[in-house]
């Protein structure tokens, strides 16, 4: 799901630098792919539950939450 939101986020932001402003095809690129790094980085944000700002790799419990390692 926050992928798709990335994506269609993404695009409906570079269809309004399209079609309303005088910009070339490697500046709305550019403006894209910087809109979508501000992007990812709230949406990797969301669901820490305040407890860093930064993303981290082990959850509370000192497991990793996509592979199921343990923090050594």
């Amino acid at each position: 799901m926050c992928i798709g939101v990335l994506m269609i986020s993404t695009v409906i932001f570079a269809m309004v630098l399209l079609l309303f402003t005088k910009a070339k095809r490697h500046e709305i690129l550019a403006a894209a792919a910087a809109y979508t790094a501000v992007l990812v980085v709230f949406v990797g944000n969301v669901g820490n539950n305040g407890y860093s700002a930064t993303p981290t790799i082990f959850n509370n419990s000192g497991t990793d939450t996509a592979l199921g390692l343990k923090a050594s």
